[in-house]
Protein backbone atom coordinates (compact mmCIF):
# COMPACT_ATOMS: atom_id res chain seq x y z
CA UNK A 1 0.00 0.00 0.00
CA UNK A 2 1.23 3.48 -0.94
CA UNK A 3 1.77 5.51 2.23
CA UNK A 4 2.70 8.96 0.89
CA UNK A 5 3.47 11.20 -2.04
CA UNK A 6 6.63 10.93 -4.04
CA UNK A 7 8.96 13.89 -4.34
CA UNK A 8 7.98 14.34 -7.98
CA UNK A 9 4.27 14.45 -7.09
CA UNK A 10 4.93 17.06 -4.40
CA UNK A 11 6.95 19.18 -6.82
CA UNK A 12 4.20 18.96 -9.45
CA UNK A 13 1.60 20.12 -6.92
CA UNK A 14 3.84 22.99 -5.79
CA UNK A 15 4.38 24.02 -9.41
CA UNK A 16 0.63 24.03 -10.12
CA UNK A 17 -0.05 26.10 -7.00
CA UNK A 18 2.67 28.57 -8.01
CA UNK A 19 1.21 28.99 -11.51
CA UNK A 20 -2.33 29.46 -10.20
CA UNK A 21 -1.10 31.95 -7.59
CA UNK A 22 0.70 34.03 -10.22
CA UNK A 23 -2.44 34.11 -12.38
CA UNK A 24 -4.62 35.19 -9.45
CA UNK A 25 -2.12 37.85 -8.32
CA UNK A 26 -1.82 39.23 -11.86
CA UNK A 27 -5.62 39.46 -12.11
CA UNK A 28 -5.92 41.19 -8.75
CA UNK A 29 -3.18 43.65 -9.64
CA UNK A 30 -4.85 44.49 -12.97
CA UNK A 31 -8.22 44.96 -11.26
CA UNK A 32 -6.62 47.23 -8.64
CA UNK A 33 -4.94 49.35 -11.32
CA UNK A 34 -8.22 49.71 -13.22
CA UNK A 35 -9.98 50.78 -10.02
CA UNK A 36 -7.27 53.35 -9.30
CA UNK A 37 -7.51 54.69 -12.86
CA UNK A 38 -11.28 55.07 -12.58
CA UNK A 39 -10.91 56.87 -9.27
CA UNK A 40 -8.28 59.24 -10.68
CA UNK A 41 -10.31 60.11 -13.77
CA UNK A 42 -13.33 60.84 -11.59
CA UNK A 43 -11.23 62.97 -9.22
CA UNK A 44 -9.73 65.01 -12.07
CA UNK A 45 -13.24 65.71 -13.30
CA UNK A 46 -14.76 66.61 -9.94
CA UNK A 47 -11.86 68.77 -8.72
CA UNK A 48 -11.74 70.79 -11.93
CA UNK A 49 -15.48 71.28 -11.73
CA UNK A 50 -14.87 72.44 -8.15
CA UNK A 51 -12.22 74.89 -9.35
CA UNK A 52 -14.76 76.26 -11.81
CA UNK A 53 -17.35 76.68 -9.05
CA UNK A 54 -14.74 78.34 -6.81
CA UNK A 55 -13.91 80.73 -9.65
CA UNK A 56 -17.59 81.56 -10.14
CA UNK A 57 -18.01 82.26 -6.42
CA UNK A 58 -14.86 84.27 -5.83
CA UNK A 59 -13.78 85.60 -9.23
CA UNK A 60 -10.42 83.86 -8.83
CA UNK A 61 -8.89 80.40 -8.88
CA UNK A 62 -6.99 78.89 -5.92
CA UNK A 63 -3.63 80.58 -5.45
CA UNK A 64 -0.23 79.51 -6.72
CA UNK A 65 2.05 78.77 -3.76
CA UNK A 66 4.75 76.91 -5.67
CA UNK A 67 8.06 78.72 -5.14
CA UNK A 68 9.39 77.20 -8.38
CA UNK A 69 6.68 78.88 -10.44
CA UNK A 70 3.53 77.61 -12.15
CA UNK A 71 3.39 75.40 -15.22
CA UNK A 72 1.36 75.95 -18.38
CA UNK A 73 0.05 72.67 -19.90
CA UNK A 74 -0.14 74.37 -23.28
CA UNK A 75 3.64 74.74 -23.34
CA UNK A 76 6.30 76.75 -21.55
CA UNK A 77 6.47 77.50 -17.87
CA UNK A 78 8.14 75.73 -14.99
CA UNK A 79 6.98 73.03 -12.55
CA UNK A 80 3.56 72.23 -11.08
CA UNK A 81 2.74 71.85 -7.39
CA UNK A 82 2.28 68.13 -6.67
CA UNK A 83 0.80 66.58 -3.54
CA UNK A 84 3.13 63.61 -3.15
CA UNK A 85 2.96 63.53 0.64
CA UNK A 86 6.68 64.29 1.11
CA UNK A 87 6.05 67.67 2.80
CA UNK A 88 8.51 69.36 0.44
CA UNK A 89 7.85 72.82 -1.04
CA UNK A 90 5.80 71.43 -3.94
CA UNK A 91 3.67 69.24 -1.66
CA UNK A 92 3.04 72.13 0.72
CA UNK A 93 2.09 74.40 -2.18
CA UNK A 94 -0.37 71.81 -3.49
CA UNK A 95 -1.96 71.40 -0.06
CA UNK A 96 -2.38 75.18 0.33
CA UNK A 97 -4.07 75.47 -3.06
CA UNK A 98 -6.44 72.57 -2.40
CA UNK A 99 -7.15 73.83 1.13
CA UNK A 100 -8.73 76.90 -0.45
CA UNK A 101 -11.27 74.58 -2.09
CA UNK A 102 -11.85 72.76 1.20
CA UNK A 103 -12.25 76.02 3.13
CA UNK A 104 -14.65 77.23 0.46
CA UNK A 105 -16.82 74.13 1.00
CA UNK A 106 -16.09 73.01 -2.56
CA UNK A 107 -14.21 69.81 -1.65
CA UNK A 108 -14.66 67.67 1.49
CA UNK A 109 -10.93 67.01 1.73
CA UNK A 110 -7.63 67.50 -0.12
CA UNK A 111 -7.40 64.92 -2.95
CA UNK A 112 -4.64 62.35 -2.45
CA UNK A 113 -3.67 59.73 -5.04
CA UNK A 114 -4.04 56.01 -4.31
CA UNK A 115 -0.76 55.20 -6.04
CA UNK A 116 2.71 56.72 -6.45
CA UNK A 117 1.58 59.27 -9.08
CA UNK A 118 0.29 62.36 -7.22
CA UNK A 119 -2.29 64.93 -8.23
CA UNK A 120 -0.68 68.17 -9.40
CA UNK A 121 -2.09 71.69 -9.57
CA UNK A 122 -1.31 74.37 -12.16
CA UNK A 123 -2.02 78.04 -11.64
CA UNK A 124 -0.70 80.28 -14.38
CA UNK A 125 -1.46 83.61 -15.98
CA UNK A 126 -1.74 84.77 -19.58
CA UNK A 127 -3.54 87.41 -21.59
CA UNK A 128 -6.92 85.93 -20.58
CA UNK A 129 -6.27 86.17 -16.87
CA UNK A 130 -5.44 83.65 -14.18
CA UNK A 131 -5.94 79.99 -15.11
CA UNK A 132 -5.78 76.77 -13.13
CA UNK A 133 -6.11 73.04 -13.72
CA UNK A 134 -5.56 69.76 -11.86
CA UNK A 135 -3.86 66.76 -13.50
CA UNK A 136 -2.35 63.41 -12.63
CA UNK A 137 -0.77 60.31 -14.13
CA UNK A 138 -2.65 57.04 -14.36
CA UNK A 139 -1.64 53.81 -12.69
CA UNK A 140 -1.54 52.15 -16.12
CA UNK A 141 -1.28 54.06 -19.42
CA UNK A 142 -4.12 54.61 -21.88
CA UNK A 143 -3.16 54.52 -25.55
CA UNK A 144 0.53 54.55 -24.58
CA UNK A 145 0.05 57.82 -22.67
CA UNK A 146 -0.40 58.29 -18.98
CA UNK A 147 -1.08 61.94 -18.13
CA UNK A 148 -4.65 63.18 -17.92
CA UNK A 149 -6.05 66.65 -17.56
CA UNK A 150 -9.04 68.57 -18.95
CA UNK A 151 -8.76 70.19 -22.36
CA UNK A 152 -9.49 73.60 -20.88
CA UNK A 153 -8.14 75.23 -17.76
CA UNK A 154 -10.47 77.25 -15.55
CA UNK A 155 -10.19 80.90 -16.50
CA UNK A 156 -10.98 83.21 -13.62
CA UNK A 157 -12.07 85.94 -16.03
CA UNK A 158 -14.89 83.81 -17.41
CA UNK A 159 -13.45 81.02 -19.55
CA UNK A 160 -15.15 77.65 -19.94
CA UNK A 161 -13.99 74.36 -18.43
CA UNK A 162 -14.91 71.15 -20.27
CA UNK A 163 -13.80 68.41 -17.88
CA UNK A 164 -15.56 65.69 -19.90
CA UNK A 165 -12.72 65.96 -22.43
CA UNK A 166 -9.76 64.16 -20.92
CA UNK A 167 -6.38 64.67 -22.53
CA UNK A 168 -3.48 62.29 -22.44
CA UNK A 169 0.25 62.65 -22.93
CA UNK A 170 2.52 65.61 -22.52
CA UNK A 171 4.13 64.75 -19.18
CA UNK A 172 6.13 67.82 -18.19
CA UNK A 173 6.10 69.19 -21.73
CA UNK A 174 2.36 69.62 -22.12
CA UNK A 175 0.43 68.85 -25.27
CA UNK A 176 -1.08 65.42 -25.77
CA UNK A 177 -4.00 63.96 -27.64
CA UNK A 178 -7.64 63.38 -26.75
CA UNK A 179 -8.37 60.11 -24.99
CA UNK A 180 -12.09 59.36 -25.09
CA UNK A 181 -14.13 56.26 -25.71
CA UNK A 182 -16.32 54.93 -28.52
CA UNK A 183 -19.59 53.00 -28.22
CA UNK A 184 -21.10 51.09 -31.14
CA UNK A 185 -24.29 49.08 -31.19
CA UNK A 186 -27.80 48.47 -32.42
CA UNK A 187 -31.03 50.05 -31.26
CA UNK A 188 -34.52 48.62 -31.76
CA UNK A 189 -37.64 50.79 -31.80
CA UNK A 190 -40.68 48.77 -30.74
CA UNK A 191 -43.19 48.34 -33.57
CA UNK A 192 -41.33 50.60 -35.97
CA UNK A 193 -41.76 49.52 -39.59
CA UNK A 194 -40.87 52.65 -41.57
CA UNK A 195 -42.33 53.53 -44.94
CA UNK A 196 -40.43 50.93 -46.91
CA UNK A 197 -39.72 53.51 -49.59
CA UNK A 198 -37.01 56.03 -50.39
CA UNK A 199 -35.97 58.45 -49.08
CA UNK A 200 -34.80 56.54 -46.05
CA UNK A 201 -36.89 57.02 -42.93
CA UNK A 202 -35.13 58.92 -40.17
CA UNK A 203 -35.53 58.74 -36.42
CA UNK A 204 -33.56 61.17 -34.26
CA UNK A 205 -32.35 59.47 -31.10
CA UNK A 206 -30.90 61.19 -28.05
CA UNK A 207 -28.20 59.25 -26.23
CA UNK A 208 -27.00 60.39 -22.80
CA UNK A 209 -23.91 59.07 -21.02
CA UNK A 210 -23.96 59.38 -17.24
CA UNK A 211 -21.58 58.86 -14.36
CA UNK A 212 -23.37 57.75 -11.17
CA UNK A 213 -26.59 59.37 -12.39
CA UNK A 214 -25.01 62.66 -13.54
CA UNK A 215 -25.07 63.50 -17.24
CA UNK A 216 -21.55 63.89 -18.66
CA UNK A 217 -22.23 63.81 -22.41
CA UNK A 218 -25.21 63.69 -24.77
CA UNK A 219 -25.68 63.13 -28.49
CA UNK A 220 -28.76 63.67 -30.68
CA UNK A 221 -28.18 61.89 -33.95
CA UNK A 222 -30.42 60.98 -36.91
CA UNK A 223 -30.46 57.25 -37.63
CA UNK A 224 -31.87 56.01 -40.93
CA UNK A 225 -33.07 52.78 -42.50
CA UNK A 226 -35.42 51.72 -45.27
CA UNK A 227 -37.70 49.59 -43.13
CA UNK A 228 -37.69 47.49 -39.99
CA UNK A 229 -37.12 48.36 -36.36
CA UNK A 230 -33.30 48.06 -36.11
CA UNK A 231 -30.83 50.93 -36.42
CA UNK A 232 -27.04 50.92 -36.02
CA UNK A 233 -25.25 53.68 -34.14
CA UNK A 234 -21.74 54.85 -33.25
CA UNK A 235 -20.98 57.32 -30.46
CA UNK A 236 -17.57 58.97 -30.16
CA UNK A 237 -16.03 61.20 -27.48
CA UNK A 238 -17.48 59.06 -24.70
CA UNK A 239 -16.09 60.23 -21.31
CA UNK A 240 -13.91 57.55 -19.74
CA UNK A 241 -15.70 57.64 -16.40
CA UNK A 242 -19.23 57.25 -17.82
CA UNK A 243 -20.90 54.01 -16.73
CA UNK A 244 -24.47 54.21 -18.12
CA UNK A 245 -25.92 55.08 -21.52
CA UNK A 246 -29.58 55.93 -22.10
CA UNK A 247 -31.47 56.27 -25.38
CA UNK A 248 -34.76 58.04 -26.15
CA UNK A 249 -36.75 59.23 -29.16
CA UNK A 250 -39.71 61.60 -29.41
CA UNK A 251 -41.97 58.53 -29.69
CA UNK A 252 -40.51 56.22 -27.05
CA UNK A 253 -39.73 55.78 -23.39
CA UNK A 254 -36.12 56.11 -22.27
CA UNK A 255 -34.02 52.97 -21.94
CA UNK A 256 -30.80 52.96 -19.88
CA UNK A 257 -28.08 50.31 -19.94
CA UNK A 258 -24.78 49.93 -18.03
CA UNK A 259 -21.50 49.66 -19.88
CA UNK A 260 -17.76 49.46 -19.27
CA UNK A 261 -15.15 50.73 -21.69
CA UNK A 262 -12.42 48.23 -22.48
CA UNK A 263 -9.46 49.71 -24.36
CA UNK A 264 -11.71 52.76 -24.76
CA UNK A 265 -14.31 50.68 -26.67
CA UNK A 266 -17.74 49.28 -25.80
CA UNK A 267 -20.59 47.56 -27.63
CA UNK A 268 -24.13 48.12 -26.42
CA UNK A 269 -27.37 46.81 -27.92
CA UNK A 270 -30.78 48.29 -27.15
CA UNK A 271 -32.57 45.26 -28.61
CA UNK A 272 -34.80 42.39 -27.50
CA UNK A 273 -35.87 42.91 -23.90
CA UNK A 274 -33.84 46.15 -23.93
CA UNK A 275 -35.62 47.73 -26.91
CA UNK A 276 -37.17 51.20 -26.73
CA UNK A 277 -40.88 50.98 -25.93
CA UNK A 278 -43.04 53.27 -28.07
CA UNK A 279 -45.83 55.46 -26.75
CA UNK A 280 -44.31 58.51 -25.03
CA UNK A 281 -45.35 61.35 -27.34
CA UNK A 282 -45.23 64.31 -24.97
CA UNK A 283 -41.67 63.79 -23.68
CA UNK A 284 -42.67 63.07 -20.08
CA UNK A 285 -41.02 59.61 -20.08
CA UNK A 286 -44.40 58.25 -18.99
CA UNK A 287 -47.14 56.87 -21.23
CA UNK A 288 -50.44 58.30 -19.99
CA UNK A 289 -53.75 59.82 -21.09
CA UNK A 290 -51.92 62.80 -22.58
CA UNK A 291 -50.17 60.55 -25.07
CA UNK A 292 -53.39 58.73 -25.89
CA UNK A 293 -55.15 62.04 -26.58
CA UNK A 294 -52.34 63.06 -28.96
CA UNK A 295 -52.91 59.90 -30.99
CA UNK A 296 -56.73 60.25 -30.99
CA UNK A 297 -56.58 63.88 -32.12
CA UNK A 298 -54.32 62.94 -35.03
CA UNK A 299 -55.94 59.70 -36.24
CA UNK A 300 -56.04 59.53 -40.03
CA UNK A 301 -53.50 62.32 -40.45
CA UNK A 302 -49.87 62.27 -41.53
CA UNK A 303 -48.73 64.20 -38.46
CA UNK A 304 -45.38 62.62 -37.58
CA UNK A 305 -45.77 63.65 -33.93
CA UNK A 306 -48.13 60.70 -33.34
CA UNK A 307 -46.76 58.30 -35.96
CA UNK A 308 -45.15 55.77 -33.61
CA UNK A 309 -44.56 53.03 -36.16
CA UNK A 310 -43.20 55.40 -38.80
CA UNK A 311 -45.42 54.24 -41.66
CA UNK A 312 -46.36 57.78 -42.60
CA UNK A 313 -49.89 57.91 -41.17
CA UNK A 314 -51.42 57.92 -37.68
CA UNK A 315 -53.66 54.86 -37.42
CA UNK A 316 -55.08 52.26 -35.04
CA UNK A 317 -51.66 50.63 -34.64
CA UNK A 318 -50.34 53.81 -33.05
CA UNK A 319 -53.39 53.93 -30.78
CA UNK A 320 -52.90 50.29 -29.75
CA UNK A 321 -49.23 50.90 -29.03
CA UNK A 322 -50.11 53.61 -26.50
CA UNK A 323 -52.86 51.52 -24.90
CA UNK A 324 -50.51 48.53 -24.50
CA UNK A 325 -48.01 50.45 -22.38
CA UNK A 326 -50.17 53.13 -20.75
CA UNK A 327 -49.05 53.82 -17.20
CA UNK A 328 -45.49 52.68 -17.88
CA UNK A 329 -42.44 54.81 -17.00
CA UNK A 330 -39.15 54.91 -18.86
CA UNK A 331 -35.73 54.54 -17.21
CA UNK A 332 -34.08 57.53 -15.49
CA UNK A 333 -30.94 59.12 -16.88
Amino acid sequence: MKKGFTLIEILVVISIIAVLSSIVLAYLNTSRQKAINASKIATVRSVNQGIQLFSSNTGAVPGNYNVDGAYNPGGGGDTPACGDGTDNASDQAYNKSMKELVDGKILPQIPKALDDNPYCYYNYGDSEGSKAVLFTKLSTPLNNSDTIYPTEAVVASGGVLTPTNIYSGGGSSGGGSVILGTITGTIELQGFIGTGTNPLHTRSITFTATFNGVSVKSWTIPLTNLSGSLFSFTLTDVPLDANYLSAKTDWSLRRRLPFTLSNNQATLDFTGTNLLLGGDLDGSNLVDDGDFNIVISNLGTTNSVADINGDGVVNTFDRSRVLNVIGKFGDPL
